[in-house]
């Protein structure tokens, strides 16, 4: 008699943290993707960052056009990236003024869209990246 109660004890045990597992792996796959995806996130919106950067320090010391400008963000950004970005350059006109040079990228180019049956989705938004341009610049053409 007694055998079968200890038998019956470890099975209550086993069936418990079959439960717990059960009820702790959702939790701790959903920490998982969040931490993955949100790392893919904020390294794209610093390499978007240092991508402004350099496109600002070369339009201030290279006389390029701003659509010569574009075209090396595009390079800098790689093909798949670069695909529905966009990049917005404005000149400061004068001395006083400051202008930037911002690039848009959609989330959907920089991470799977990991955490959707949670309600945060990255559709429809965008990893920004800005550099400032300060002082007034001298043989850039807007084009």
């Amino acid at each position: 008699m007694r055998r079968n109660s200890s038998h019956t004890k470890q099975d209550r045990r086993g069936i418990l943290l079959s439960i717990e597992l059960i009820l702790v792996l959702p939790i701790l796959l959903l920490v998982l993707l969040a931490f993955v995806e949100f790392s893919l996130i904020t390294t794209a919106h610093a390499r978007v960052d240092n991508i402004a950067a350099a496109a600002s320090r070369q339009l201030l010391s290279v006389n390029q056009s701003t659509r010569q400008i574009q075209q090396t963000i595009n390079e800098m950004l790689g093909q798949k990236f670069a695909q529905g970005a966009f990049a917005e350059i404005d000149i400061p006109e004068t001395k006083d003024h400051v202008g930037r040079i911002r690039i848009m990228i959609p989330m959907q180019n920089v991470t799977p869209d990991l955490l959707w049956m949670t309600g945060f989705s990255v559709r429809g938004r965008f990893v920004v990246g800005e550099a400032a341009l300060f002082g007034q610049l001298t043989g850039v053409v807007q084009k």
